[in-house]
């Protein structure tokens, strides 16, 4: 059987996860919590340096051409890059809706589709009006550390709610891009990027994403993910309203999925607000799980190659 057409199993499964991989997934929503008050570049770079206790080398806001303005920074932290997607804005609600495209010509409005997989369009639009500027920062950030005899220990992708959404959009375009410009595919291939390198290399972190692909894309992006060893985790409260909200024909599970236990939740439910969507409730169970290792249990498994 063709690997596409394989089916998900939704069983339940037991993740080792390590205290590094738990140290990753709790910085990834440090950077994430930075862009959940929607503030100013200086006041978002002012926050998280608070919060991290020392200074960020390097933050690039991206842009997406359209109305919305800034929907992710890119960020150096020492020798870790992380490429953070912003969740939705109070007034782009309705933009989550926005799975289908609609033409001036077009009386109704049509699927949208990535090499035949259905995606949201919506974030699809988004992600492609940063693309070439998101590849270029995370080129500008690997340069800026080879001028200081570093290389790149982590490249964290990450993202809440939309964000989180985008990012799925995101990650198969970031590898390529790493693995032709610095990795197995380039040139000048450098050891840090090579193919057996990038589960060291890359993690995909999200917070409680919001559906933004098709069950062909995501068996895709599963298999992808699989090739390459790459870690993908989101992690969702147990009564976030928005999983009620997803778009049936983008429900197909994607990576792993931990729903959280009551106690990283509890103490924090102030922090996730009546919706317990916030994402600084995310934070709080993020260092709660740090301080508390254990393995995983993700909602389900996806198909092996």
């Amino acid at each position: 059987m063709s690997p596409d057409k394989q089916s998900l199993k939704t069983a339940a499964t037991l993740v080792e996860t390590s205290v590094a991989d738990l140290d990753d997934i709790y910085t990834a929503a440090r950077f994430s919590n930075s862009l959940a008050y929607f503030l100013p570049m200086p006041d978002t770079i002012a926050t998280l340096e608070q919060e991290l206790g020392e200074k960020v080398d390097a933050a690039v806001p991206l842009n997406t051409g359209l109305s919305v303005g800034r929907k992710a920074v890119q960020f150096r932290y020492r020798t870790v890059i992380v490429l953070a997607f912003e969740a939705t804005k109070p007034d782009e609600m309705m933009k989550n809706a926005w799975s289908h495209a609609k033409d001036k010509k077009w009386s109704l409005p049509y699927a949208r589709y990535v090499d035949g997989r259905q995606v949201h369009s919506f974030y699809l639009d988004m992600w492609l009006g940063m693309r070439s500027a998101a590849l270029a920062a995370i080129s500008e950030s690997v340069l800026a550390m080879e001028r200081l005899g570093q290389v790149p220990s982590r490249i964290l992708v990450t993202g809440h709610s939309m964000g989180g959404g985008i990012s799925t959009l995101a990650i198969m375009n970031i590898v390529e891009y790493l693995r032709s410009t610095f990795g197995s595919q380039s040139p000048n291939v450098a050891s840090w990027a090579r193919d057996d390198q990038l589960g060291a290399l890359l993690r995909h972190i999200t917070f409680a994403e919001f559906g933004a692909s098709g069950k062909e894309y995501n068996l895709h992006l599963n298999q992808f993910y699989e090739r390459y060893s790459i870690p993908a985790w989101d992690f969702v409260h147990p009564h976030d309203f928005t999983s009620r909200l997803h778009l049936p024909f983008l429900r197909a599970p994607r990576g792993h999925r931990y729903v959280l236990p009551d106690p990283a939740v509890r103490p924090f439910e102030r922090e996730y607000a009546a919706g317990r969507h916030d994402m600084p409730g995310y934070m709080k169970s993020m260092e709660w799980l740090r301080d508390n290792p254990r393995k995983l249990r993700s909602m389900y498994q996806y198909g092996k190659i």
